[in-house]
């Protein structure tokens, strides 16, 4: 059964629509605003992939307002409406049922977004709508992307789209092939994820595609330049 995520942040200010995006809010009250993410919460856990999921989803202008060190609240979505008076007793009253993941907007790095969108030689997939763009760390770039080595330089683009995953995938490994890269294409059984690999001497491409919802699906693609 799919469910979604509510999440709860410290801000006072309702944040403006440039802000928000196309993120719903679902209660606003005092210090205490509710957004509704359209990801299952059964799926969620507490880890550093999910604090990067609601980094890349939410975006870092909303995060970045956040006041609690703890980090953000997740909690499963409910039809009953939400009953707080603020921020704290809505933690109180809602947070042994939801799980906390670190805040990546309010870290150091976490606001990087020096470099331009070219130097990722692939285009963005037809009618996709561009949620970031932002250089990676060489030493993060070790960790997520498994490399043998730090590389010279990281350039990531996340984006979000209505198409399957195995749309997304069959849209880009030709264009991978033709920049002279080995591609190597993994997919997850149930098909709601699926990642591309492509190496060559001097670059390697990631193209990480995975469903967060009945119509939403996550791309990240990452331009590594080895050398």
């Amino acid at each position: 059964m799919f469910i979604n995520t509510w999440v709860f942040l410290k801000q006072r200010k309702s944040p403006s629509r440039d802000v928000l995006g196309a993120t719903e809010i679902v209660h606003h009250t005092r210090d205490l605003l509710v957004v509704l993410w359209c990801r299952d919460f059964s799926d969620l856990t507490k880890s550093a992939e999910t604090a990067e999921e609601v980094w890349v989803t939410l975006g870092v202008d909303l995060l970045r307002l956040q006041r609690d060190d703890r980090g953000v609240l997740l909690v499963p979505a409910s039809a009953t409406p939400i009953v707080a008076r603020d921020y704290a007793s809505a933690v109180t009253a809602y947070g042994p049922d939801g799980i906390w993941v670190d805040n990546i907007a309010r870290e150091p790095g976490g606001f990087l977004v020096a470099g331009d969108e070219a130097e990722i030689p692939l285009p963005r997939f037809p009618n996709s709508r561009r949620l970031e763009f932002y250089v990676v760390k060489a030493a993060r770039a070790v960790e997520e992307l498994e490399l043998a080595a730090a590389p010279l330089r990281t350039v990531r683009l996340e984006l979000g789209t209505n198409a399957a995953p195995r749309e997304v995938s069959a849209f880009y490994v030709p264009l991978l092939e033709a920049l002279g890269l080995t591609v190597d294409r993994r997919m997850r059984s149930s098909g709601s994820a699926e990642l591309l690999i492509g190496r060559s001497a001097t670059s390697a491409a990631f193209v990480r595609v995975a469903k967060h919802g009945p119509a939403e699906t996550w791309i990240q693609i990452s331009w590594v330049q080895l050398a």
